[in-house]
């Protein structure tokens, strides 16, 4: 279904990254109505953890890689995740005056995102999601500053998918 890196990801295996991180992220407290935001490079995980929080029935965004620190604060405060995602390749972006509960995937000592979910069965989750609720946020702008958040509902996002 994937290819990362020259390895393989089958669908069976990505959808169970997806069951496993859906339970991680509920056992940090990410349910419907939560907002998941990650600064992410484009891999598997970032994905799996995108639709994992969806499929919990939380809206998502992939944070834009804004060069100013200051900036990228403003984002997230603009924004106000419950919970802040971030991977070895992106952990430089995280403001070190942050508002949010900051896990980490691939580095870090502690707040192992992909350690809790690895340790989750892969059995199915039950969607939460319901068609009005807020599922993406989308980076919009910013040239004047900090960009603008584009919000989309499920019901949304699913025609624009179609």
């Amino acid at each position: 279904m994937l290819r990362y890196l020259g390895d393989d990801v089958t669908g069976s295996a990505f959808r169970a990254s997806i069951y496993r991180h859906a339970r991680a992220l509920a056992m940090l407290g990410v349910k419907r109505g939560s907002l998941v935001a990650q600064f992410a490079p484009n891999c598997p995980d970032a994905l799996a953890i995108r639709y994992a929080a969806n499929l919990l029935g939380a809206a998502t965004m992939f944070l834009p890689a804004i060069a100013s620190a200051e900036r990228r604060a403003a984002c997230i405060a603009h924004i106000q995740p419950t919970l802040l995602v971030a991977f070895a390749q992106t952990t430089h972006l995280v403001p070190e005056a942050v508002d949010a509960r900051v896990v980490y995937v691939g580095t870090g000592a502690r707040s192992r995102l992909d350690h809790l979910a690895r340790v989750q069965p892969d059995l199915p989750v039950e969607s939460c999601a319901q068609p009005d609720d807020l599922a993406v946020i989308a980076s919009s702008g910013g040239s004047a500053g900090v960009p603008k958040a584009s919000e989309r509902s499920f019901a949304t996002y699913s025609m624009m998918v179609s």
